[in-house]
Parts: C-alpha cells; structure tokens; sequence
C-alpha cells in the first residue's frame, strides 16, 4: 500500500490515482501572440471532478485499490449511464495493452493525510514529499 512510508502518526485518506490520458493538456504552454510577442499560458488547477482515486475500506483492510478497480469495470457496464464515456475513458487508460485493469498498475500522484500541525510537521522532511498544502484545519473547542 502507498502509505507505507507514512508515520506512524499520521493517517492516510485517500489516494489520488493517475488516470490522465492527456497529461500535456495540464502543462504551461509557450506561445506567441499575433504581433510575434512570446507568452506562457499557464498551467489551470484541475477540476475536481476529473480527479479520481480511493480511500482505505471502512474495515481498516487495504483493498481500496480493488474496489477502485471494481468501481470502473461496473461503470463501463452501464452503457447509456451519465458517465459511460468517462468510465470507458480509465478503463482503457488503465488496463493498457491487457485484457482488463491490473490494480497493481495504477500510479498514485498523491494522498490526502490527516494529523495534527505538528505531526504532520516531519512530511516537510520526507524525500517522497514533492509538495504539500495544509487544507481545512479544524481546532476543537
């Protein structure tokens, strides 16, 4: 599982999984105007609803990545449902030259953790910590 590397002391989420066909479509681009003038597009934060992934099952196990699995192979059975085309779209993304997904394959871009300031102090830290951004914090009174 991803959070392996996690402390001890803080909780892992959710996981982001890569399910981007067009990752160039996220890049800054470099362009140029009609006077001949260079410019860079920036980069737009993807939308929420493009981002897919999972989280642990309620029981504690670590099988969210099976039931992800599960979830795209039942969304590509309902052919006229709302978001067949999306469903289609990662399921061939993800099982690749294969006859169907292989949950081991699925890349993870990122994790939502949980913990206090300071536990989740030491991540700054870690090697496999690219970046970070404290969300909601929530003191209890």
């Amino acid at each position: 599982m991803a959070g392996t590397f996690l402390p001890e002391n803080v909780s892992l989420k959710w996981l982001w999984a890569d399910t981007y066909t067009d990752v160039e479509s996220l890049r800054e681009i470099n362009t140029v105007d009609g006077d001949g003038e260079e410019y860079v597009v920036p980069a737009f934060p993807e939308l929420a609803d493009r981002i897919y992934g999972f989280s642990e099952r309620p029981d504690g196990q670590s099988k969210g990545e099976e039931w992800f699995g599960q979830a795209i192979e039942q969304g590509i059975q309902v052919n006229d449902g709302k978001y067949y085309r999306e469903f289609e779209r990662i399921y061939q993304y993800l099982r690749g030259d294969s006859q169907s997904i292989d949950i081991t394959n699925v890349k993870v871009l990122g994790a939502v953790v949980t913990g206090t300031s300071e536990q989740l102090e030491v991540l700054k830290e870690m090697e496999q910590v690219r970046s970070s951004v404290f969300g909601v914090m929530v003191e209890r009174f």
